[in-house]
């Protein structure tokens, strides 16, 4: 028999039935790593299960493709891809289809209830059979106005009206703001096809149902050719419940509290609420058992706060007090919760208000580096190209200069002295020259 510290459980590993003493010192929880690590385990052995049963399924697919009888190879026979459509299609065979002459009517009730907590299993049925006749025709020239239906004890007011059943499509063209559905419906009389037409409220936009499952290019409104686009049916969605189905001045079960993205709001709200009467107790309770005569102040946490001023309060209560009260241990524990709620709730305000900044430093330095790496390796393809670049712009423009220096005449010659010139004269002659002595 086990001790009180042990349990007894089995080993999936080792294949045995162990004993574990629950006394000794507590191991560290997993990081999120090992959780990680554990998990891709997991999934590389279920893949590799599914790889080693789909390889040993692939003998024996071939085997009974290679026995199938040779006269399937016909040209009429039915190729594979054809019989896997064939074997996904699938329909439910329980669910009647609505035929092209059955009258389909719609009620719709006149005023804002929740159709599931008004009516129970059968009622509704109930409630239309005992207005309505045997004939079919009867029974929808009925439901074409208003009708008062019994739902325990009281009459609720239904408006009905019919829905085309059959072959039949919906295309979308843009008319005058001011037109109704009549008047469109007349001015499209040179349509044959037109069933019905409906003008979405206010706006330019009409509804036209065709006869046929194809929506035509375009259609004749008032002597002119319009584009028909395919209608697409929006389903709205109520922020005030989270549901699909209805509008949100249409909701059946309201709930002004709830957040429209998440609905966390609610719950936020009815925590702050349990923390003002907790709060309010204690205070109560002590100031019953102290004997305190000044009058007890009502700690309230305002909207933004999460607690936080509930807890302030409570914390300012001197500890001798707490202990001459009866039930010392509840009030305790209750102090105890409330301020690890403002330790949570002041963490998790530190850490989201310090996420945008956290970001921020993340991707600069990460295009930072990316930067910084990026200049490094392409800094001499640079140095080079602008090297390049320059001789080749400085290079005509030298040898220009070069040209132009050694076409250029040479420098004049300085004018010799007098006396220099008469003693070269001396040793070689008179320079040879026009002779100017002989007068004319």
């Amino acid at each position: 028999m086990a001790t009180p510290n042990q349990v007894t459980g089995y080993d999936p590993e080792s294949l045995q039935i162990l004993q574990m003493d629950t006394a000794q010192t507590k191991t560290p929880l997993p990081t999120e790593e090992e959780y990680l690590r554990d998990m891709l385990h997991v999934w590389r052995g279920r893949q590799n299960a599914a790889v080693a049963s789909r390889d040993a399924r692939a003998p024996a697919a071939k085997q009974q493709a290679v026995s199938r009888p040779q006269q399937t190879q016909g040209k009429n026979a039915p190729s594979v891809a054809s019989q896997r459509t064939k074997q996904l299609q699938w329909w439910l065979k329980n669910t009647p289809r609505v035929e092209k002459d059955d009258i389909i009517m719609v009620l719709k009730p006149r005023e804002t209830l929740d159709l599931k907590a008004t009516f129970g299993p059968g009622q509704p049925g109930a409630a239309v059979r005992s207005i309505l006749g045997a004939d079919a025709m009867d029974a929808a020239k009925r439901l074409l106005r208003d009708i008062k239906l019994p739902v325990g004890g009281h009459q609720l007011t239904f408006r009905g009206h019919p829905k085309l059943s059959g072959e039949f499509c919906r295309g979308v063209v843009h008319v005058s703001q001011d037109e109704t559905s009549e008047t469109v419906k007349s001015k499209l009389s040179a349509e044959p096809n037109v069933m019905s037409v409906h003008k979405l409220g206010h706006t330019p936009v009409a509804v036209i149902t065709f006869a046929g499952t194809k929506v035509p290019r375009t259609v004749i409104y008032n002597c002119e050719r319009l584009p028909v686009r395919l209608y697409k049916k929006t389903v709205p969605a109520c922020p005030l419940c989270g549901t699909v189905g209805h509008r949100a001045d249409t909701c059946p079960r309201p709930q002004p509290g709830r957040c429209t993205s998440c609905g966390v709001q609610q719950q936020i709200g009815e925590l702050r609420r349990q923390n003002q009467i907790l709060a309010r107790k204690i205070l109560e309770l002590e100031a019953k058992q102290v004997g305190s005569s000044e009058p007890v102040q009502e700690a309230e946490a305002e909207d933004g706060d999460d607690g936080s001023s509930v807890t302030s309060r409570l914390t300012s209560v001197s500890r001798q007090d707490v202990d001459t009260v009866v039930g010392p241990a509840s009030i305790t524990r209750s102090i105890g919760r409330i301020e690890s709620l403002e330790r949570k709730t002041e963490q998790l305000e530190a850490s989201v208000a310090a996420l945008p900044t956290q970001i921020m430093s993340a991707v600069r330095e990460f295009f930072q580096d990316m930067f910084t790496a990026a200049i490094t390796q392409a800094l001499p393809e640079i140095v080079a190209q602008v090297s390049n670049s320059v001789l080749k712009a400085v290079r005509p423009w030298v040898i220009a200069q070069i040209k132009n220096t050694t076409q250029s005449d040479s420098p004049q010659v300085k004018r010799k002295p007098a006396s220099r010139q008469a003693a070269e004269e001396g040793f070689s002659g008179p320079a040879p020259g026009p002779d100017r002595s002989s007068a004319p």
